[in-house]
């Protein structure tokens, strides 16, 4: 058999015979000269029948191909190239395996620290849950092929300049092996049509490592959401009329400067925000390469991730709320990063403070939505309080007394309004449709109730539950 995106194709004795004439050269030594030769039947025969084929067999279920050591969320470590019946995962690691010690010193612990973010050290991260965001895309694009499902990586700077494009592309050095293209940001009508064009064809080749380079403005996108969630994708192959449902353990990243996900892309995607400290990072000179270690040292890099995972196992487990999204990556990434801050070790390793992971998650700004109901909510309870009727009529006199900025609770109401009707001017009728489209909404701790109908329309309550 021969592995193919997706699958294992079985191979009948054509296909040996093409195989081996790609891969094997026989040549005849005649007036000292070498004459090619044919690949005779009889070696074909052999070939075929060393390999063990049987009639109608049914090749087993390939999910993977990797190229590096990886971990399962039973806490087993598979060290060897080859396939792994168990997650039919097919290791084409350029050597035999990799050791990792049954039992882990701190030291140890402290040195597989340094090892794997060798590559990104020289980056200076904007808070502890961007580190944290940094250090779980290093985990996870070591152990993505193991996980059905996990999150993307998005690097986000304030100015251009600063890196981000090459801290990604060292992550696809990393899981690839090899330097890796980058695929141009698509906005506009046509954007989900040519993001599932993009995916399909990615699916139907051998790669498995994304990048989205340049993110402007909200980024928000239904294709990309749903492969994040379920690892697959709906659509028409290109240059077919054949639909298909295509799937793929994808390592999907993106960069931006100063871009904004959207809800549903926020809490898919891990934010790593880069903070240089200077104004223009273009004018500081550089020596690293961070795609060039990354490629020299993956298999110390990998070697690294599977050593601080068995320290975790070999620990006390962590219990973590949250995380329901992504159960695997919960167990591979999050719980041992979690625990090795705990421990103190990234400190002490140089790497610095970090966050659980899941605080990256969801760690751009706020949609316009979510922020004008945090404000129309907050407003609400400041004029009437909490638990008190209010209508239409009186959200409506507030919006107007807000204009003045006399009352701070009527002046952000009216800014909440103004963010969920998109700055037009409010009329009774749109003020209804805000508030039945938020209905029992939450921002926090306070939730946007229907409380009865009165002669004059119905009746509503912040509540703080």
């Amino acid at each position: 058999m021969r592995a193919l995106p997706g699958k294992f194709e079985t191979l009948d004795k054509s296909s040996v015979q093409y195989v081996l004439g790609h891969r094997v050269a026989l040549v005849a030594k005649k007036d000292g000269k070498d004459w090619p030769l044919n690949i005779p039947p009889e070696l074909v025969g052999l070939t075929y029948a060393a390999m063990g084929q049987k009639p109608n067999q049914t090749p087993p279920t390939l999910k993977s191909v990797t190229s590096l050591p990886f971990a399962t969320t039973n806490r087993r470590l598979v060290t060897q190239a080859g396939f792994d019946e168990e997650t039919g995962i097919f290791n084409i690691m350029a050597i035999e395996g990799v050791d990792i010690p049954p039992s882990t010193t701190h030291a140890d612990c402290l040195q597989a620290l340094k090892t794997l973010w060798e590559p990104w050290a020289d980056y200076r991260w904007a808070g502890d849950a961007d580190r944290a965001g940094m250090l779980a895309a290093i985990f996870t694009t070591v152990l993505r092929p193991a996980m059905a499902t996990a999150p993307g990586v998005f690097f986000d700077a304030p100015v251009q300049a600063s890196g981000k494009t090459k801290a990604a592309l060292a992550l696809g050095a990393l899981m690839t092996g090899d330097h890796v293209g980058v695929y141009t940001f698509v906005d506009g009508r046509n954007q989900e049509e040519e993001y599932a064009k993009a995916v399909i064809a990615m699916m139907r080749s051998e790669r498995r490592f994304w990048l989205i380079d340049n993110v402007t403005g909200r980024f928000e996108s239904p294709v990309l959401a749903g492969l994040i969630t379920s690892g697959r994708v709906q659509g028409r192959i290109l240059g077919m009329s054949k639909d298909g449902d295509f799937s793929g353990r994808v390592m999907l990243c993106a960069t931006g400067n100063n871009a904004t996900l959207g809800s549903d892309l926020s809490r898919r995607f891990l934010c790593c925000r880069i903070d240089t400290g200077v104004e223009r990072p273009s004018t500081v000179s550089h020596n690293f390469e961070p795609s060039e270690v990354a490629k020299a040292k993956r298999m110390a890099i990998s070697t690294a991730v599977l050593t601080l995972l068995n320290a975790y196992w070999n620990a006390t487990p962590l219990t973590l709320e949250g995380g329901a999204d992504f159960h695997e990556w919960s167990k591979l990434v999050r719980e041992p990063i979690t625990w090795l801050q705990a421990q103190g070790m990234t400190e002490a390793a140089g790497i610095g403070n970090v966050a659980d992971p899941a605080k990256a998650l969801g760690g751009t700004s706020p949609s316009p939505d979510q922020l004008g109901l945090e404000q129309l909510l907050a407003g609400i309870e400041s004029v009437a309080g909490c638990n008190r009727a209010f209508q239409v009529k009186d959200l409506h006199i507030w919006y107007t007394l807000g204009e003045s900025g006399d009352n701070d609770g009527m002046a952000l109401l009216r800014e909440g309004i103004d963010n969920l009707t998109g700055g037009k001017e409010p009329t009774s009728r749109s003020l209804t449709y805000v508030l039945q489209n938020r209905r029992d909404r939450r921002s926090g701790a306070l939730r946007l109730a229907h409380s009865g109908i009165d002669r004059n329309g119905i009746i509503w309550q912040v509540r703080n539950d």
